[in-house]
């Protein structure tokens, strides 16, 4: 059954299947819902990554500016710590001047300006294009016998309804 999914519908219909697989481990699933649940998984993982190649990038400047900004932060108190894969530096901590910071981030905003708006122009795109672009996908059907007796289709997660299968 192929529809066409957004790249934020994909992004839904893969965090449900992750939740529902997370779930598989306290709850026994039945084999044919659990290959279905991974193959659907794997499909959509494979659409999202075809459609964010397609994303357009900032500049370099840009990321000249992040990282000068980043710099900033911890100079004025800020901890940095990594999070699924990106480097951030949290300001929310005791002893962080937070007037500096803002002081001296609205000076390096306006030496940046225009690689600012031309990032921002880039992020609206990008958010158009996420919300608008499809991409057709032919799900493995979900049969609801398979699914444990205790979860009904009330308590699935809306997004993968349409996997779903009644006979």
């Amino acid at each position: 059954m192929a529809n066409s999914y957004s790249f934020n519908e994909l992004v839904g219909i893969s965090n449900s299947i992750h939740e529902l697989l997370k779930k598989s481990k306290e709850t026994k699933y039945d084999r044919k819902l659990l290959f279905g649940l991974n193959k659907n998984l794997k499909k959509a993982q494979e659409e999202l990554e075809q459609l964010r190649e397609q994303l357009l990038d900032p500049s370099e400047k840009y990321q000249e500016y992040i990282t000068k900004l980043q710099y900033l932060a911890v100079e004025c108190g800020g901890v940095r710590e990594i999070k699924d894969t990106q480097q951030i530096v949290k300001t929310e901590v005791e002893g962080f001047d937070k007037k500096k910071f803002d002081k001296e981030g609205t000076k390096l905003s306006q030496e940046y300006k225009d690689v600012i708006d031309e990032a921002n122009k880039l992020e609206t795109q990008n958010r158009k294009f996420m919300a608008e672009k499809a991409a057709d996908v032919d799900w493995q059907s979900l049969k609801l016998d398979w699914f444990p007796e205790n979860v009904s289709i009330e308590d699935m997660p809306y997004e993968i309804t349409d996997l779903i299968i009644i006979e």
